[in-house]
């Protein structure tokens, strides 16, 4: 009889072994995997109006689709020679409303929290004007956040296409 008590005093013990090993190994996979803020790039083009102005503009949007918060510090449009385009605040005051609206866009840091997006502006007039002044070509759109590391969206040849007609 006390070889029995003793048998299932084992099962029971490893049971609970085992339990507790594959609850640690899920809470390590879940802070050094899933847990984490992840960003997602998207590239639209985009028109904005207000009071009869009208700004045709590359939209780049982050979207947190990580667990934790994230801080945006920048957006660019990188080229295939490494340049990167920053929009540079005052740039297009004279669109009234729009404009300040394009300002407003990249002030930064923006904190996302969870499930939240955020829109940067490139006004394509302003493109066209760099690549007149250089032959540049745009390729990638660039989030960079808080820690230094840089989110990267390849531009669809079509939206590239706006920017060149």
């Amino acid at each position: 009889m006390e070889d029995t008590v003793d048998w299932w005093a084992r099962g029971v013990g490893l049971a609970a072994l085992l339990i507790a090993l594959g609850s640690l190994g899920w809470n390590i996979f879940n802070a050094v995997v899933r847990d984490r803020a992840k960003l997602a790039v998207e590239c639209s083009f985009s028109v904005l109006h207000s009071e009869g102005n009208m700004v045709d503009c590359i939209g780049v949007g982050a979207s947190n689709v990580g667990r934790r918060p994230i801080s945006l510090q920048a957006a660019t449009l990188n080229t295939d020679d490494g340049r990167k385009l920053h929009q540079i605040q005052g740039t297009f005051t004279r669109y009234g409303q729009v404009g300040l609206l394009i300002d407003e866009s990249h002030k930064t840091p923006k904190r996302l929290n969870e499930g939240e997006t955020h829109t940067f502006f490139f006004p394509v007039e302003g493109l066209r004007e760099a690549i007149k002044q250089d032959s540049i070509r745009i390729a990638v759109a660039e989030v960079r956040d808080g820690t230094g590391h840089k989110w990267h969206k390849k531009l669809h040849r079509n939206l590239v296409s706006t920017v060149y007609k």
